[in-house]
């Protein structure tokens, strides 16, 4: 009888790699190809094709796979214990007219008083902030791009902090706490007369050094972040500069 069937058992949910393998597998299947998905991944197209047999909007993809690329640059890294890479995004409809993307010019070098290096190769505009002489924390790598398709514009504020975490983590660690070593050594081996102290201090004067340059690593991005944050906006609502 009915009331005797055993209850169906649940549906199987497969883990994200398995997800990420089957959806790989079914593309290539689709494509006609027999190659192993172990051995190739995914071009952009095919799974713009795969979504659309889906039935999803294959632009889609192309949005995911943009936060994906930004989710992983805000990774921090494990010894600076920040992001070394500012990355933001933001769309806005409609396609740019020059007048605009001279405005939002005028708020990059508004904010940094500087000027920069303006380029345009098919429907991406690119304007990157001149690099200054001086090499240290005050220098910024910071440029903006505006890349219109299909009757969107798609902003992308961009900042590489590796000089930054170069000059905070060499000057700081570097110059403080290995250029007092030998003081530390000094005063172990000379005044103490330990070499299990002289080699505590020094290790000790490292790791708070260390621990400084982090901190201020950290501290930096983030105001960094939400200042480039703040800009992105400000760019975004950008009109023309004789406009209403």
């Amino acid at each position: 009888m009915a009331d005797d069937l055993p209850a169906p058992l649940p549906a199987r949910r497969y883990n994200e790699t398995d997800t990420d393998a089957i959806l790989r597998r079914a593309a290539e299947l689709s494509a006609g190809s027999e190659e192993r998905s172990a051995k190739r991944g995914l071009t952009i197209e095919e799974m713009e094709a795969l979504a659309g047999e889906a039935g999803l909007d294959p632009e889609l993809v192309r949005r995911a796979a943009r936060e994906v690329a930004i989710k992983r640059t805000q990774r921090a890294a494990p010894l600076a214990g920040a992001p070394t890479r500012i990355l933001l995004e933001k769309e806005i409809p409609g396609e740019i007219s020059e007048e605009v993307w001279e405005s939002m010019v005028g708020e990059m070098q508004g904010l940094f008083g500087a000027v920069g290096f303006a380029s345009r190769v098919g429907r991406t505009r690119s304007w990157s902030l001149a690099p200054t002489s001086v090499r240290g924390p005050q220098s910024r790598l910071v440029s903006l791009s505006a890349t219109t398709q299909q009757g969107k514009t798609v902003l992308r504020m961009d900042e590489s902090l590796s000089q930054l975490a170069g000059a905070l983590f060499g000057g700081i660690v570097g110059g403080g706490g290995g250029g007092t070593t030998g003081i530390w050594m000094g005063i172990g081996m000379g005044v103490l007369h330990s070499p299990i102290a002289a080699l505590s201090m020094v290790v000790l004067s490292v790791l708070s050094t260390y621990t400084l340059a982090r901190t201020l690593f950290a501290r930096t991005y983030r105001k960094r972040a939400d200042e480039l944050n703040d800009l992105l906006n400000r760019v975004a609502e950008a009109r023309p500069l004789d406009g209403p």
